[in-house]
């Protein structure tokens, strides 16, 4: 008998569990963010006036929009390695699982677009970059993870 009892001891069932927080979670969603592709396979962008200089590249495209929660995880990182002065901080939307979203579409180097920030406003112009997008085996709602550029203000 291990810790968690004999083998014939009832299973956790994962999937009951996550569809009955789906719903539970789906309440701390105040914000509405929207997946981007940004298209941005060619072309210069300059952040001082916020263009892109495209060659032959199409323009954004969203891919999803819905309700979002928006959690700022960690401070700020404000130097590199080499000391050059960042203010690039990690910030994670929480949506729900959503059957319309294929997951296999949210890929490193895509955006978050948050449309209304709800008690964050603040949000509504930042520069977010997908990093990654990671659930536990406890998946009620989906992880988007960013990096959030505080230098850049998008309007």
């Amino acid at each position: 008998m291990g810790i968690y009892g004999p083998k014939s001891a009832p299973r956790i069932d994962i999937a009951a569990i996550s569809e009955q927080m789906q719903p539970v979670v789906a309440g701390w969603y105040n914000a509405t963010i929207e997946i981007v592709d940004p298209k941005i396979e060619s072309g210069t962008f300059n952040r001082v006036t916020n263009t892109r200089v495209r060659s032959g590249a199409s323009e954004p495209v969203v891919l999803w929009s819905g309700a979002a929660r928006i959690q700022a995880v960690r401070w700020p990182n404000v130097a590199t390695a080499r000391q050059e002065a960042v203010s690039a901080r990690t910030v994670v939307f929480h949506i729900p699982l959503d059957q319309s979203l294929n997951p296999d579409l949210i890929v490193e180097g895509y955006r978050v677009r948050v449309t209304d920030g709800g008690m964050l406003p603040e949000f509504e112009h930042g520069l977010f970059v997908i990093t990654a997008t990671t659930n536990s085996s406890y998946a009620w709602d989906r992880r988007i993870e960013c990096i959030m550029d505080q230098g850049a203000v998008i309007d």
